[in-house]
């Protein structure tokens, strides 16, 4: 499955990635290979974590300011105003 994340300025995160983890406006939310289609608001100061794929167990954490998430066939993506890198370890 495809992981993005992207801010006006610049693409954050666009690789291949076993889940992607966040905080939606409806509660936490877990995204796997298969979701259903699905559009959704991300809360204020949210943690967005991509888990590589291939079982490495490295993972991507970045720190959003709000924004959308969009789930469309094998791809997440992550669209925020503000986001940074937090760490790139679980």
């Amino acid at each position: 499955m495809q992981g993005r994340l992207y801010t006006p300025e610049e693409v954050l995160f666009d690789g291949e990635v076993e889940f992607v983890a966040l905080r939606t406006a409806e509660g936490d939310a877990m995204f796997l290979p298969g979701h259903i289609p699905l559009v959704g608001a991300v809360v204020e100061e949210a943690s967005v974590r991509f888990s590589a794929a291939g079982g490495a167990g490295e993972m991507e954490a970045m720190l959003t300011s709000g924004g959308f998430v969009e789930v469309d066939g094998e791809v997440v993506t992550v669209s925020a105003p503000v986001a940074a890198l937090s760490s790139t370890k679980p």
